[in-house]
């Protein structure tokens, strides 16, 4: 494969994502509760429940509106469209260096080594064997 090839692929891959950012599975775990205050007020209000008298057993329920939910989800699909077009972006710089008349391996490797960990592995192992195989892995 010539370097204007590996190029060509990379390109391709930022293109891909572009156009359909939903192309993979992503997994969110959150763990334990958070709470943020929007105006006055305390910002948690807990309700226990379980346990009758003398009972040492208590439980916690907290509740998120519909409301809260879009809001959350709103955020998230900013955050993440706004991290996608910084992937989307290097990509696109890697791709363009490939192309120059000299390429610099030190600025592909820290492009590719800047490919943040939530990156699909099969993109940052295809751009990190592409630029190995042209100089990037400097």
């Amino acid at each position: 494969m010539t370097t204007h090839e590996a190029a060509d692929l990379i390109e391709q891959m930022a293109k891909s994502l572009e156009d359909d950012p939903a192309q993979f599975h992503i997994e969110l775990a959150i763990t334990g509760t958070q709470v943020s205050v929007h105006g006055g007020g305390t910002g948690l209000n807990v309700q226990t429940t379980g346990g009758g008298a003398g009972s040492r057993t208590t439980g916690f329920s907290s509740v998120a509106s519909t409301g809260d939910v879009r809001i959350t989800q709103g955020k998230a699909d900013r955050e993440f469209r706004a991290r996608l077009q910084e992937v989307v972006g290097t990509l696109r710089q890697i791709a363009a260096e490939l192309r120059a008349t000299a390429p610099d391996g030190k600025k592909i490797g820290g492009w590719v080594r800047g490919l943040a960990e939530w990156v699909p592995l099969v993109i940052r192992t295809l751009v990190q064997t592409l630029t190995a195989q042209h100089g990037g892995a400097q």
